[in-house]
């Protein structure tokens, strides 16, 4: 049936964003390739609807000496510090506040294995006392590591399961770093996590084909009707949650310590911004949403060799 031809995919894809996300990943990955950046992916979606609007899985699919037809969109990698706001959505639903206080001062934590963790801020400085607005807006470290020891590992690899993100081990494999990027996710389903806590923590269903026809032009397949359900009981205190996160991540000012009074996350716009970076330059990433769309983006090398020195400020930023 397939072979005799005449059926007729509609997908979501807007042909413009699509034809805008690809030019624009080719001429920043032309602007880093001094800096070993050979790839990037792009993921933009809208929540209400699900519909992707436009997926580009590499930097060119028919390149392969950067593995282009490998679906980096779709391929697990370490998030940084992408799912910070997620934590702290939890740690609202726990009783903290944007006002509630974190030391960020040297500390040292013990592993399961008893070796010590010792957390550090990029750059290797302290603020002493911050609130949680300032922790979140400016991506400090320390201060997430200690929210994550106080809602609890288990607890917060749960809340990741209910927004879609999951990991192939226990929890206590990756530790407290899980919030700084300790675990491998796809770019796929952080974008859709960030496209529920959009719709203030209600479920997502990513869509790619709204229908298909055959040659008579009956439908044969058809994209279901949007439904959107609540990730937690109490709906209310975790749509309060998400309406604070999204309020940090909009906040010029809580992104000074880090980030400065003028950087690329200011776009003009009540947009909410996180970035990520992994060790060594391995990957970076930068998430951006309003409940009328969600982009997530993803840059390094499919490979996992370093970039040198590439922020996802600097990376992966300016292609979202």
């Amino acid at each position: 049936d397939l072979r005799m031809g005449g059926y007729t995919v509609k997908t979501s894809l807007d042909p413009e964003q699509q034809r805008q996300a690809e030019q624009t990943i080719k001429r920043r990955l032309a602007q880093l390739a001094g800096q070993h950046v050979t790839n990037a992916a792009l993921m933009m979606m809208q929540p209400r609807s699900g519909e992707i609007l436009a997926y580009v899985g590499s930097g060119d699919y028919f390149d392969t000496s950067i593995q282009g037809q490998v679906d980096m969109v779709k391929a697990k990698r370490q998030p940084g510090s992408a799912l910070k706001p997620f934590l702290y959505f939890q740690a609202f639903q726990q009783g903290f506040t944007p006002a509630s206080v974190i030391a960020d001062l040297p500390v040292r934590f013990e592993t399961v294995d008893g070796k010590p963790y010792y957390p550090r801020n990029y750059g290797y400085a302290y603020h002493g006392p911050v609130s949680i607005r300032e922790s979140l807006g400016s991506s400090l470290n320390i201060p997430a590591v200690k929210v994550l020891q106080s809602v609890g590992l288990y607890s917060f690899v749960g809340l990741l399961s209910r927004f879609g993100i999951t990991f192939p081990e226990e929890p206590d494999h990756y530790g407290l770093a899980l919030v700084l990027g300790g675990g491998e996710t796809s770019l796929a389903d952080v974008t859709r996590a960030y496209a529920s806590l959009a719709l203030s923590a209600k479920s997502v269903t990513p869509i790619d084909v709204l229908e298909v026809r055959d040659r008579n032009g009956v439908v044969r397949e058809q994209a279901a009707q949007p439904f959107h359900e609540a990730l937690f009981p109490l709906s209310s205190s975790a749509e309060q949650a998400a309406v604070l996160v999204s309020d940090i991540l909009m906040d010029k000012s809580a992104r000074l310590l880090s980030f400065g009074s003028s950087n690329l996350l200011d776009v003009g716009k009540r947009v909410a911004i996180k970035t990520g970076t992994t060790k060594d330059f391995r990957d970076n990433w930068a998430f951006g949403y309003t409940p009328e769309i969600v982009v997530g983006v993803w840059v390094g090398n499919a490979d996992n060799s370093a970039m040198q020195g590439v922020y996802g400020i600097t990376g992966a930023l300016p292609i979202w």
